[in-house]
């Protein structure tokens, strides 16, 4: 169960994955190290342990499937917000009477720049990644979203898109780490006579 749960570690992508595959990890580092308190093990099941411990993905893996494996869940959101409201084709009652008067002036790239949009998310995405892959805990709680740093009049749904999808990083990155530290302590424990 645990090597498969590495390897969906290693190789799922998103913010709700590592989530999920987080807590089971953790749940079964505390199960073992539960069982490895409790009474010795036998030599063969020690070293099998110890190998599955070393083969776990890099912290590097983890973060980045993490917060870069989110880009193209960010592109469907952004699917979605401008099929459903920035588009001129958009149902009226799906779109304020606001909108459609910017959009007949400007077009609708006065609301939703596509492109600047993503640009936001992703620098946003790998500022968050850096920090929690040099485990900068300050950093990451003193984080300014790139949507609050740039004062543009352009772009004001672009910006809320990225504001409500890219929530708590330093949740996620915490949770990240202290799983390394427990499996960190395990391999300790397993070395112990």
């Amino acid at each position: 169960m645990l090597e498969a749960t590495h390897q969906l570690q290693r190789t799922g992508q998103g913010i709700l994955n590592s989530m999920i595959t987080t807590v089971i990890v953790k749940m079964n580092y505390t199960a073992l190290a539960e069982v490895i308190e409790l009474g010795p093990i036998t030599t063969d099941h020690s070293l099998r342990l110890k190998e599955v411990l070393c083969l776990a993905p890099t912290i590097q893996q983890r973060i980045r499937n993490t917060y870069l494996g989110e880009h193209e869940f960010l592109r469907g959101c952004m699917d979605g917000v401008e099929g459903k409201y920035v588009s001129p084709s958009a149902p009226k009652e799906n779109v304020d009477r606001w909108i459609r008067r910017v959009m007949g002036y400007g077009g609708k790239w006065l609301l939703f720049n596509r492109n600047r949009t993503e640009f936001m998310g992703l620098e946003e995405l790998a500022e968050a990644s850096a920090l929690a892959e040099a485990r900068d805990i300050t950093g990451l709680k003193n984080l300014v979203p790139v949507w609050k740093r740039t004062s543009e009049w352009k772009n004001p749904v672009g910006r809320i898109t990225i504001a409500a999808f890219i929530q708590s990083p330093l949740k996620i990155a915490e949770n990240i780490w202290q799983v390394e530290d427990q499996r960190l302590a395990l391999l300790k424990q397993l070395e112990k006579p």
